[in-house]
């Protein structure tokens, strides 16, 4: 009766580690000192469908995997294929959107209070404005995401603003819905517009604009070229005169 125990304890072992492991029959059959042969004749004489069973204990483990995992992190933690990686979160509702969203959020930050929750992804070097990915034309970053993912699709035109002025946060609460002309009074209210250095073409600085000022008010005769000289700058005579002049920099104080 022992033996028999002991026996019926090998072969559901046998059935196991061909279900949920990626063993081959010669090296099940090493574990437990018998033929290739033999293996495959207690799982047949189980009655019991390997292959299905593996499948669906694959299944249960790729399923428990976090959602925003990578095929290739899936494949890892479980030894599954990405077919059926693919036809499993296909069956379970698991999206490409869904995958995308969880995603998102783990590069958000835990809210606390009332405080800004600042993308922790990739920021642009400029505006500071979190970037996640580009699905659409009016869906690139990360504050429009946030907005999205609570809210839904952004009416076309819309810009998303912030309260706050913290163009990094993606705090749902500290963000809302306004036109274009929204925006730009907005910004100007704040004083966010792109002005001297902040503008991407501009060729001179703040301190160099000021000192060309200083020096054609202290030498009049000083020609533009010999100004560009002076201040050593990669300029075109044209750039400093609008510069100096006021054309340009306009919202830096002339010198008295």
């Amino acid at each position: 009766m022992t033996k028999r125990c002991d026996l019926g304890r090998r072969n559901h072992e046998i059935i196991r580690l061909r279900t949920e492991k990626t063993m081959t029959l010669d090296e099940i059959g090493k574990i437990y000192g018998i033929s290739r042969e033999r293996v495959r004749q207690i799982t047949l004489g189980s009655g019991v469908n390997v292959v299905k069973m593996r499948k669906a204990y694959l299944q249960e483990k790729i399923l428990a995997c976090p959602v925003h995992y990578t095929f290739a992190q899936i494949e890892e933690e479980t030894g599954a294929g990405s077919a059926l990686i693919y036809e499993t979160q296909k069956s379970a509702g698991i999206t490409k959107e869904v995958v995308r969203k969880a995603r998102f959020y783990l590069n958000v930050p835990k809210k606390n209070g009332d405080e800004c929750q600042e993308w922790g992804g990739y920021l642009h070097p400029k505006s500071g404005y979190g970037r996640y990915a580009v699905i659409k034309p009016n869906l690139q970053y990360a504050h429009r995401f946030s907005w999205y993912y609570e809210h839904g699709d952004i009416p076309e035109g819309m810009c998303v603003l912030h309260r706050c002025d913290n163009p990094p946060c993606v705090n749902i609460d500290h963000l809302f819905l306004g036109t274009m002309a929204d925006n730009t009074l907005d910004r100007d209210r704040k004083g966010r517009q792109a002005r001297g250095e902040r503008m991407g073409n501009s060729i001179l600085t703040r301190e160099q604009v000021m000192s060309a000022r200083r020096l054609k008010k202290e030498n009049p005769d000083l020609s533009f070229p010999e100004i560009v000289d002076l201040l050593g700058v990669d300029a075109a005579p044209r750039t400093v005169s609008q510069a100096i002049s006021g054309i340009t920099w306009k919202h830096l104080a002339q010198i008295t």
